[in-house]
């Protein structure tokens, strides 16, 4: 006779932000939540001090990819292949990434690797406040972020119209999960 088990194969969920202090401020909680919830969490971002305690609040385990918030062109390519190596190995079902650098890399590395859904929400974009070649490198970026995206989530329907104004993706990519719901801290930068 023979005794075949069924396995109950979870969905993976990777969440990606450029430093850990990202998973804590703007998406708390979260992790635990979609792991209760019946998902596969594990979250990635450079070392930091709030690793240690983010993954024993959340229970998912961490992989440190050493990004920085700064445009460093070689530092970003190693970033960006060790992103494909762990995708490749992982297999995730979903990709959610944040902040700039973390949305770049991770959904160019989940668009390589055929990741069916690639999320990036947007909760502010540092182009804003920039001028000159920067502006142009940082709409390039975002333009290419989110030609990589299946979806975008603007925290607001202000950053939707910005967006949209701008052409940085199709209307129809974009969606506002609620109301648009970050609380935004004054002594956070992103």
């Amino acid at each position: 006779m023979l005794n075949l088990e069924k396995q109950i194969i979870l969905p993976k969920l990777i969440r990606i932000t450029t430093v850990p202090i990202s998973l804590q401020k703007l998406i708390s909680n979260q992790m635990k939540f979609m792991r209760e919830s019946g998902f596969e969490v594990i979250m990635m971002s450079a070392e930091g001090s709030q690793v240690k305690q983010l993954v024993e609040s959340q229970e998912c385990p961490h992989i440190v990819i050493p990004m920085t918030r700064q445009i460093t062109p070689f530092q970003d390519l190693y970033c960006l292949i060790l992103l494909i190596y762990h995708f490749v190995k992982i297999k995730p079902d979903i990709v959610h990434t944040h902040t700039p650098k973390a949305g770049l890399l991770g959904m160019l590395a989940a668009y390589i690797t055929k990741v069916p859904i690639r999320l990036h929400t947007v909760a502010g974009l540092p182009l804003m406040t920039t001028q000159g070649f920067k502006k142009k490198l940082l709409i390039f970026i975002e333009k290419l972020t989110y030609s990589a995206a299946t979806l975008v989530l603007p925290n607001s329907n202000s950053l939707k119209k910005y967006i949209i104004e701008n052409q940085f993706c199709a209307p129809q990519k974009l969606d506002i999960i609620g109301k648009g719901s970050f609380k935004w801290d004054k002594n956070y930068r992103i």
